[in-house]
C-alpha cells in the first residue's frame, strides 16, 4: 500500500514536526511518501505522486492556504486534481468557530467587516467551519470536543475519528544544562515555560500578568518564552518582548562610574553580584527558536509547562512537555480536557492562573504527581501506536474499495 502524506514539512512549526514524526512511524509499515503542500495547487511530478497513491493523507491547517476569509477556492480546486472517492484522509489540526478561524473578534475595521460578512452570508460560516473537511472520507482529530463539534457540522459522525495526540520522542540527548543556563540567564531560577510558536492566541500577556502577581511569593520564578514567531502579529509581539528584555539587561549591565579611591570605593565583585541580583528581577526570558537538544534540556529543567491558550483545538507543544515529563498547567479549553494530564484554570482569568501557579510552585508533591502522569501519558500515546491506528484505517479503505470493485 502506498500512502501519500500531503503536508507542510519544512517549517519550524508543530505540524511540520508532527508530519515528520508520522512519516517516520509509518515508513516501516507502509510505502509512505512525504509530499510538500507548497506550492499549491500541486502540479507536475508532485501531482502524479498524489494521483498514483492508494491513500492521500492531508494535514490541514487553515493558514497553509493563506486565509480562510474568504474561503480559498484554490484549496478545493487542488483537491479535485487528485481526489478519488474512498481514499482521502484529513487530519484537522484546527476545529474552531468561524470568528476564531478568520480573526473576526476584537475592534477595528477588519474584524467588523468579517463579522458583518458572517451575518449577511449564512453559507459563509459553513464554508469556513465545515467546508475544508467535506471532501474527506475520514477526518482525524485529537480531542473529544473537536470530534463532537466536527461530527455535528459535517452531519456525518461516522467520518470523524478521534485519537489522542501522539507524543514525540526525543531524538537527541539534552544539552548540558550548565552552559545553557548561563547563556539564557536561568541560573538559580525556577522555570515556567511556554513552548512553541509565539502567537497572541497562546495567552502570553495573560501569563506575564500572572507571573508578576506571584513574584512576591516566588521571586525566583522566571517565565520562559521558548519559540519564534510564525506570522506578522507574532513577530511584532516578540519584537516588543525582546526590546524590553534587552533594554533592561543593557541598563542593568552598565556599571556606574567608579568613584575615586577613598571611603566610597568598592570592588568589582560586589558590583557584579549586585547586577546579578537586579537581573533576577526580570520576569521573563525570550529564547527564540531552539534546537531539539536545547528544547529538551529546558523542558526537563522546567517546574511547570503552561498552555494558557485563548483558543485552540490541540497543541503539539504539549507533547514536547509530556515527553520531558513536565507538569502541565493549561486553560480549560475542550482541547485540553481529560485524558490530557493537566491542572486547568479558567481561560482568560489571570487571577485563577496566578492562583494555580502559586499552588503548584508551592506543592512539590502535586508537581511530582503531574510529572508522573505526563510520563505515563507519553508512554501510552507513542507514535508507534499511532502509526498502527493509521495503517488500520488505510487498510479499511482499501478493503472497502476492493469490495466495491
Amino acid at each position: 500500500m502506498r500512502v501519500a502524506l500531503l503536508t507542510s514539512d519544512g517549517e519550524r512549526c508543530g505540524i511540520a514536526r508532527y508530519s515528520r514524526d508520522l512519516y517516520a512511524a509509518l515508513t516501516p509499515l507502509v510505502d509512505a511518501d512525504l509530499i510538500p503542500i507548497h506550492p499549491w495547487p500541486p502540479e507536475g511530478e508532485r501531482l502524479e505522486r498524489l494521483r498514483t497513491a492508494d491513500v492521500v493523507h492531508l494535514q490541514h491547517e487553515y493558514s497553509f492556504w493563506g486565509t480562510a476569509f474568504p474561503p480559498p477556492r484554490a484549496y478545493h480546486e487542488g483537491l479535485k486534481r487528485f481526489r478519488r472517492p474512498g481514499r482521502l484522509v484529513i487530519t484537522a489540526h484546527t476545529v474552531a468557530g468561524a470568528e476564531t478561524v478568520i480573526a473576526a473578534r476584537g475592534v477595528g475595521p477588519k474584524p467588523l467587516v468579517k463579522r458583518l460578512a458572517l451575518r449577511l452570508r449564512p453559507r459563509l460560516r459553513r464554508e469556513i467551519e465545515a467546508g475544508p473537511f467535506l471532501p474527506a472520507d475520514r477526518v482525524i482529530v485529537h480531542s473529544p470536543g473537536a470530534a463532537a463539534t466536527l461530527a455535528k457540522r459535517l452531519d456525518r459522525p461516522e467520518v470523524v475519528q478521534h485519537w489522542p495526540m501522539p507524543v514525540q520522542e526525543w531524538s537527541v540527548p539534552a544539552s548540558k544544562w550548565g552552559p545553557l543556563s548561563l547563556k539564557f540567564g536561568f541560573h538559580a531560577r525556577r522555570l515556567v515555560t511556554i513552548f512553541g510558536f509565539v502567537t497572541p492566541e497562546k495567552g502570553y500577556r495573560l501569563a506575564l500578568r500572572a507571573i508578576r502577581r506571584i513574584r512576591k511569593e516566588h521571586p525566583e520564578v522566571l517565565l520562559v518564552i521558548a519559540g519564534e514567531a510564525r506570522d506578522r502579529a507574532g513577530e511584532a509581539y516578540l519584537h516588543l518582548l525582546r526590546h524590553v528584555e534587552q533594554s533592561s539587561i543593557k541598563m542593568l549591565s552598565q556599571a556606574p562610574p567608579v568613584p575615586p579611591a577613598g571611603p566610597w570605593s568598592f570592588d568589582s565583585r560586589v558590583l557584579r553580584e549586585a547586577l546579578v541580583d537586579e537581573l533576577k528581577r526580570l520576569s521573563y526570558r525570550v529564547t527564540g527558536y531552539l534546537e531539539e537538544a536545547d528544547a529538551r534540556a529546558i523542558l526537563e529543567q522546567t517546574d511547570i509547562a503552561i498552555l494558557p491558550y485563548r483558543s485552540g483545538t490541540g497543541s503539539y507543544a504539549a507533547g514536547a512537555a509530556l515527553a520531558a515529563g513536565c507538569p502541565l498547567l493549561t486553560s480549560d479549553l475542550p482541547a485540553f480536557a481529560e485524558p490530557l494530564p493537566a491542572l486547568r484554570f479558567r481561560s482568560g482569568d489571570v487571577e485563577d492562573l496566578a492562583k494555580k501557579l502559586d499552588e503548584l510552585l508551592a506543592d512539590d508533591a502535586a508537581r511530582a504527581d503531574l510529572a508522573r502522569r505526563s510520563r505515563e501519558y507519553a508512554a501510552r500515546n507513542t507514535w508507534a501506536r499511532a502509526a498502527e491506528r493509521h495503517v488500520a484505517l488505510y487498510q479499511e479503505y482499501q478493503e472497502r474499495i476492493r469490495r466495491a470493485a
